[in-house]
């Protein structure tokens, strides 16, 4: 019998390995300049996409656990690259000639949004000056609490059982089976979580940190070419007229709320193009749309801890369904709207609605627990965990 590693690639470097990754989009940015104008112009579109998302796979299990974190942006990337073939599709079918290039829209998912504001929109030195402080101690801030909880989560590791979390949880409460986490096990799921929500809202800020600085060497200028006044128009829709993705999503007051609005929102179109309307439009079911999203999400996660950790758990699938799940029945069972909603109200949702949410978590970090590095890196704590720190 022929073992698979039989067929691994050779071992490249690592700067190689994320350099093919790189060229790989570069491809498909330069042939989708405009859209596709013939079957075999689709086909290598089509072609270059595969290629692009299976790198990752191929190399999945040859560098440390932090060196392919690149699997997330693979796997979004490939998520619009199919959006905007769909969008080419579309406009195909309706006979609309203007599609906006590949290049164009890969870092735009906020809809309304024009790419050059109004002259009155456009920002003085004195506010560009003022994000620009402010962004800087959110970042200094959020690292801070980010390093705070790494150490957190490393001085209080604890063993995972092989058994899922969700299973652990219906066989203590309905067959009287063991509490599935001990209550310092159960503040160690929550810690990770939010280490998880400050880390990539701090990579997100860092974005914004960098959009400001090209903003204030824009306006330092005399004038402006054309493309500079395009590039201006987009960094100042971004820091001034565009909510942050994660936008306090500990605030939540429901499913809904969490997931379409508060938790990364970049995406929120994404999820709804790719998995919500075709099923809806192909079954008019409005529950199989919302459970198709909730999937598209778990493809997603599932696909990062495939090239991160060399495994398929079915676990962040497994919670996004479950959230699916929460969100079409907590919309049968509530019918707010924004402004019929008092205080006290909005208040007892938020409570019932954290307890849900809080205690799903541990489905979503345990994973991360049981692995041997960590997939993200801190500056005072290392990779490879310390397995002398159990509870």
């Amino acid at each position: 019998m022929i073992s698979l590693q039989d067929f691994d690639p050779p071992t490249i470097p690592l700067w190689a390995y994320h350099s093919s990754i790189l060229s790989t989009l570069i491809i498909f940015i330069l042939f989708s300049a405009k859209k596709p104008s013939s079957y075999f112009h689709y086909a290598f579109l089509w072609i270059v996409m595969l290629v692009f998302v299976s790198i990752p796979v191929i190399y999945r299990s040859r560098y440390k656990t932090p060196d392919q974190n690149i699997a997330l942006p693979v796997i979004s990337i490939t998520f619009k690259m199919i959006l905007w073939l769909k969008n080419c599709l579309r406009s195909n079918i309706k006979k609309d000639k203007h599609v906006e290039s590949f290049g164009r829209t890969l870092f735009y998912w906020r809809k309304n949004v024009t790419f050059e504001p109004t002259p009155s929109d456009i920002p003085i030195k004195e506010q560009i000056n003022e994000k620009l402080l402010f962004r800087f101690l959110i970042i200094m801030f959020k690292w801070i609490l980010f390093e705070l909880s790494f150490k957190f989560v490393d001085k209080f590791g604890y063993n995972v059982p092989n058994e899922i979390y969700f299973l652990r949880l219906f066989k203590w409460l309905f067959i009287n089976g063991n509490p599935p986490l001990t209550i310092i096990q159960f503040v160690h799921c929550l810690v990770s979580c939010f280490l998880v929500y400050v880390y990539l809202s701090l990579n997100y800020d860092i974005v914004l940190l960098i959009s400001s600085l090209i903003l204030k060497y824009l306006s330092n200028k005399n004038s402006l070419t054309q493309k500079q006044i395009t590039i201006r128009g987009w960094c100042t829709s971004l820091i001034f007229h565009t909510r942050h993705i994660f936008y306090y999503p500990y605030f939540s007051i429901s499913p809904r709320e969490l997931w379409s609005f508060r938790w990364q929102g970049v995406f929120n179109e994404t999820f709804k193009e790719l998995g919500y309307s075709p099923v809806r439009s192909i079954t008019k079911s409005h529950t199989l749309g919302v459970l198709a999203a909730f999937t598209i999400s778990g493809i997603l996660h599932e696909y990062t801890l495939l090239i991160q950790m060399n495994k398929i758990s079915g676990e962040h699938m497994l919670f996004f369904l479950f959230h699916g799940f929460m969100f079409l029945l907590w919309e049968s069972m509530f019918h707010p709207t924004k402004n019929s909603l008092v205080i006290y109200k909005k208040g007892l949702m938020w409570i019932i609605w954290m307890i849900i949410a809080c205690a799903s978590v541990p489905s979503f970090v345990e994973v991360f627990t049981r692995h041997n590095q960590y997939v993200i890196l801190s500056v005072f704590t290392d990779y490879q965990k310390n397995n002398t720190n159990v509870v």
